[in-house]
Formats: C-alpha cells, sequence, structure tokens
C-alpha cells in the first residue's frame, strides 16, 4: 500500500509543486523584462508577497499598460537597498493604470510619471518606514507634465516634499487619499484646473498646497477646487531640505496658497494646527528670488467660503520658518484662522483698492466664527486689520475636467 501512494505523491510533486522556488532575482528580472516588451493592452501582474528592490522599474513608450499587484500591504515592493535609480517606479506612457500594492523606502520619489495622458493612481500605498527624514525621497505619487490625471484611495507617508504632488499638469482629480508625516501632505504646483476633494491630510507640516512657482516651464496655474476634506493636526516640524521652496512652510498650516490664481477652497474641516488654519499669500512675501518675467506672483481670484475651523489656540506657532516667525511677532499665541498678507498686484491698485477687478478678488465668507486677518504686509503691517466684513464677496471659480 505504501509504495503505490508514494509513487502517487512523486508523480504529483513532478506536475505541481516540485520545481525549484523562483529567486528574488528571478522575479525582479522578469518583472522588469515584462514592462520593456510589453505591448498595448498587457497587464503586468505583482504577486502578493515582499520583494526586495535592487533598482528603479521603468515602463516606457508604451501605452495602454495596467500595473497591477495583489492589494495593498499584499504586494511589497521594499527599496532599502535600492542600488540603481531614484524613483521606485518611473512611467513615460499614456492611459496607464497602477494599482494594488505597497512602495517602500525609495532612495528618491515613489511612483514618478511625466509627459503622460490619462494616468489613474489607484490603491497604492507609499511610504518611507524610517518616519520623517529630510533623506526621505521628495515626493510619494508625483505626476508631472501630465494631461487627465486621477489619484483615489492612495496611501502616503514620509515624503520629505509632498506626499501626493501633481505639477505643472492639466485636468488633475486627487479624491478619497490619506496623507500624513510629510512636509506637505498634497501639493498642485503650476497646474490647470484640479480637484482635490474627500481626502484627509493629518500629522504633516501642511496639509495641503495650492502653489504657483517660478522658473518652471507651465507658468501661472490657475482653477483649483479644494473641498470636503478634513485637514487635522499638520503640526509636523518641517524636515525639507534646505532651499527648496517647500522648506518656507511653517509647521502647523491647514492649508497653504501661493500665488494662486482662481482657487475655490469650501467646505473643508480645519482642526488644531498651531500657525494657522488657512493662509493665502504672494510670492514677495516669501523673500525668496524672483528672476522670472513671466511669473505672476500675486494671489488672485480666491474664494474662501463655509469651511469649519476648530482654533489651535494658546501656542506659539512655528518660529522656525520665517513665515511662523512673523505670525508670533503680529498675533503671539494667538494667530487668526484666516490669514491674507493683504499683497495686490501693484498695476491693479494703482487706481486704488476698488480698481481690483471683481474675477481677481479675494473673497473670504462664512466661515463660522473663524477670524480673518489682512496683513497689510505691502505697507510694513501698519494696517493689519482682523475683520472679516472686509474680504466678504463671492467669486465663480470654473474649473474644467474631462474625466468621467
Amino acid at each position: 500500500m505504501k509504495k503505490p501512494f508514494f509513487a502517487f505523491l512523486v508523480v504529483a510533486c513532478s506536475i505541481l509543486a516540485c520545481t525549484p522556488a523562483k529567486t528574488p532575482e528571478q522575479i525582479r528580472k522578469e518583472l522588469q523584462e515584462q514592462m520593456i516588451n510589453a505591448k498595448s493592452g498587457d497587464v503586468i501582474l505583482i504577486p502578493a508577497g515582499t520583494l526586495e528592490m535592487e533598482s528603479s522599474l521603468i515602463l516606457d513608450g508604451i501605452d495602454n499598460i495596467t500595473i497591477k499587484g495583489a492589494g495593498i500591504d499584499k504586494t511589497i515592493l521594499t527599496f532599502k537597498n535600492q542600488k540603481e535609480g531614484a524613483e521606485g517606479l518611473k512611467v513615460k506612457s499614456n492611459h496607464v493604470l497602477i494599482e494594488g500594492m505597497t512602495l517602500q523606502d525609495m532612495k528618491g520619489d515613489g511612483i514618478k510619471v511625466w509627459e503622460s495622458e490619462d494616468v489613474t493612481f489607484r490603491n497604492l500605498k507609499i511610504e518611507w518606514t524610517r518616519g520623517p527624514d529630510t533623506a526621505n525621497g521628495s515626493y510619494g505619487l508625483y505626476p508631472v507634465k501630465c494631461n487627465r490625471v486621477l489619484i483615489e484611495y492612495c496611501f502616503v507617508s514620509g515624503a520629505s516634499d509632498a506626499g501626493i504632488y501633481v505639477g505643472q499638469s492639466n485636468d488633475c482629480i486627487i479624491r478619497k487619499n490619506e496623507c500624513t508625516l510629510s512636509v506637505q501632505g498634497i501639493e498642485a504646483e503650476n497646474c490647470n484646473d484640479v480637484l482635490i476633494f474627500d481626502n484627509k491630510a493629518w500629522g504633516n507640516t501642511s496639509g495641503i498646497s495650492v502653489n504657483n512657482l517660478p522658473d518652471l516651464p507651465t507658468k501661472n496655474g490657475k482653477n483649483t477646487r479644494v473641498y470636503n476634506n478634513e485637514l487635522k493636526d499638520n503640526n509636523l516640524a518641517n524636515f525639507g531640505a534646505p532651499g527648496a521652496t517647500v522648506y518656507i512652510i511653517p509647521a502647523g498650516t491647514g492649508l497653504f496658497i501661493l500665488s494662486g490664481n482662481n482657487v475655490e477652497v469650501f467646505s473643508n474641516h480645519f482642526e488644531n494646527h498651531r500657525t494657522t488654519g488657512l493662509g493665502i499669500i504672494s510670492f514677495p512675501i516669501t523673500g525668496r528670488p524672483m528672476n522670472d518675467s513671466l511669473f505672476d506672483p500675486f494671489s488672485r481670484g480666491i474664494y474662501v467660503h463655509d469651511n469649519t475651523f476648530i482654533h489651535h489656540a494658546g501656542v506659539l506657532p512655528d518660529t522656525s520658518r520665517q513665515l511662523g516667525a512673523l505670525m508670533a511677532k503680529l498675533f503671539q499665541t494667538d494667530v487668526p484662522e484666516i490669514i491674507f498678507d493683504g499683497l495686490y498686484d501693484p498695476k491693479i491698485l494703482a487706481g486704488g483698492r476698488g480698481a481690483i477687478p471683481p474675477a481677481e478678488r479675494i473673497c473670504i465668507r462664512k466661515n463660522g466664527d473663524a477670524r480673518v486677518a489682512t496683513l497689510d504686509a505691502g505697507n510694513e503691517f501698519k494696517n493689519l486689520t482682523i475683520d472679516a466684513t472686509m474680504l466678504d464677496c463671492e467669486l465663480n471659480i470654473s474649473v474644467k475636467t474631462q474625466h468621467p
């Protein structure tokens, strides 16, 4: 009886289970080969398990590709001992879906996609497991110079610049994500037509940032809506690289608008920020050099309404950064929930404040008990006021999107 049973096991073994297991190096090689040899319409599946990666994965020039893992915390790619490349995954392809995996401890950015169209990031986790550290990669999810970007159901932790970033891109949706322990949770920079909604940003230096910066190929982004987000406890010490623009942001900032153009902020919940809940500033107040003649440094067309603010009272702002030190000088431990630096384009103000075109006003209204400070920064703060009625107006901010 034993002999036939043993023979059966030998046959079963030869058919099913006794081939040598693939080594991590074989799996890594096969994965990269799939990306190199992919054809339009392919689905590249990454199985469950933890795979130690020694180099970046690259997909370049092949459209209509899905890169799919078995799920967050099921498929884990760890780059802790990365020897080649900086990013975890680097993509330049159109109509790409990346979903269902965790990437850890990249030398540089988590997933970078550039010069691509119709890009979706879904159900992804990007993290640096050592926690906040200047040596961490700058960005978790990093689409730049892209059209039609969707980022949803993702979690990012530990980025030394922004957890989720869209830059110099058009028609972007960032929704239902969670970002923590980064300098900026979510950032839109020099972008056109962006929707940021239903996200949670907590434990960062700044929860959400909407910025325009000089010296970039794409100038003066506009049309952004930020709504239904939960911004809470973003008081993490800024660990960005000295000299980078992100380095200027003081800890304890809920939402930061820098040189914004046509930005609407509504129905968000702000809670427990030591410096300010929401700051609206123009580039000159940063003190950084500005040599780009095509750059518009002034915030204009900003509409903040129907948000809720729970104030972090009795705490000194982050004086390690110039803007935080300014808040401490002006308000000590009781900074108003909403700050506007009061800077307008001098060309407009030549005819007096009444000359500001209606579409370029700063409008702040219906934010409960939130106090609104206008700093009069262009006049050495001589006429600083805390009066929400001064900016009580409304705007119609239009955002175009071709997403379903």
